[in-house]
């Protein structure tokens, strides 16, 4: 069974929801909202990234080749990865700058793969983060007991991610999704929200 990485790369980006602001129940948000469609396009678009793996090409028990199937967990991990920082952080500011604050352990209890690969990723993607130790900065997440995520991309993108992982699991869908919630912020849809 042929599967690329581009391949499901193209069929997630052409399922990303195109935000119009027609269902927005917090109108403050939707350039974040925007923005995010747009990062979550860009991911996708960005496939090549993921082609990293190092397994063998041998075809596995459900019939998918082991390095396609391991180059496509590159890419739905580090849309998880940014699912669970947007569930686990809390929103906070430093000055008129909004970002997520994170604990390590709750967020590692969450996420069970390395986070090299996705935070990478998601810094080429303008995200960049602040690792704390002890309530003072240090210089890599190994050492943190908590960190931060901020954006780059537009001031309103984490305020609207947070808000997003709040209103998912309220989503009508729900009924035909439960559990799914972050398909749901894989392809950006949160509109119809309650």
């Amino acid at each position: 069974m042929q599967m690329s990485i581009e391949q499901q790369a193209m069929f997630w980006l052409k399922n990303v929801n195109d935000y119009t602001g027609e269902y927005s129940d917090s109108p403050a948000l939707d350039d974040g909202y925007l923005a995010f469609s747009d990062l979550m396009k860009a991911i996708y678009r960005d496939y090549q990234p993921y082609e990293i793996s190092t397994a063998e090409r041998l075809r596995t028990k459900i019939g998918i080749m082991a390095d396609d199937l391991e180059n496509y967990h590159n890419l739905t991990n580090t849309v998880d990865c940014l699912y669970l920082m947007a569930v686990l952080g809390i929103l906070s500011e430093e000055g008129s700058v909004s970002f997520l604050e994170i604990e390590k352990a709750v967020f590692k209890k969450a996420f069970k793969g390395s986070v090299t690969f996705p935070f990478q990723i998601l810094e080429n993607h303008g995200f960049y983060f602040k690792y704390i130790k002890n309530g003072k900065e240090t210089s890599v997440y190994k050492n943190c007991d908590k960190f931060y995520l901020f954006s780059d991309l537009n001031t309103e993108l984490i305020p609207a991610l947070k808000h997003m992982s709040n209103i998912l699991p309220a989503l009508d869908a729900k009924v035909d999704y439960i559990g799914k919630e972050n398909m749901f912020f894989s392809l950006s849809d949160f509109g119809k929200c309650p």
